[in-house]
């Protein structure tokens, strides 16, 4: 997968090289694509403010967050899927991650991470702990499991 200042996103054969299909939910520069671990789900995130996860076969948009009033304005850097797709965690470039349930298509919670742009987030194996990289320098490493007790 692919994002794009074109405002696309595109998802590729890695066989052939040909498009399989064509994202185009966004109304900036596309900055943080992923799929989840299944292949199921894409992420994808950028200039204008917006996280949005579609079905990686047919493209239809399962849920989407920011830009319209729900969340204040983010860019997102990057993003990841818990390892089960039941969460996605989103680094912004104001310092914060914000984390989503996947399957419902809406907002947990909010860290306030690092002083500058998130670079990088994963989750860890047990999808209980989520790990941070950021411009200011610092890792972070945020166990999220009193979040979900109260979040989900």
């Amino acid at each position: 997968i692919t994002g794009a200042e074109d405002h696309t996103a595109r998802i590729w054969s890695m066989t052939s090289g040909d498009e399989l299909v064509t994202l185009s939910e966004h109304n900036g520069a596309i900055w943080a694509v992923t799929f989840s671990d299944d292949g199921e789900d894409v992420a994808f995130g950028g200039y204008d403010n917006r996280l949005i996860v579609c079905n990686s076969f047919t493209g239809n948009v399962k849920w989407a967050w920011g830009g319209d009033g729900d969340d204040e304005e983010i860019i997102v850097n990057t993003i990841a899927f818990s390892r089960a797709g039941d969460l996605v965690a989103a680094g912004a470039a104001d310092g914060g991650i914000r984390l989503y349930d996947n399957r419902k298509g809406r907002f947990i919670a909010q860290y306030s991470a690092h002083t500058d742009k998130v670079k990088s987030v994963q989750f860890a194996k047990d999808d209980l702990d989520l790990i941070s990289s950021s411009d200011d320098g610092s890792v972070r490493v945020f166990n999220i499991l009193d979040t979900l007790r109260l979040g989900l």
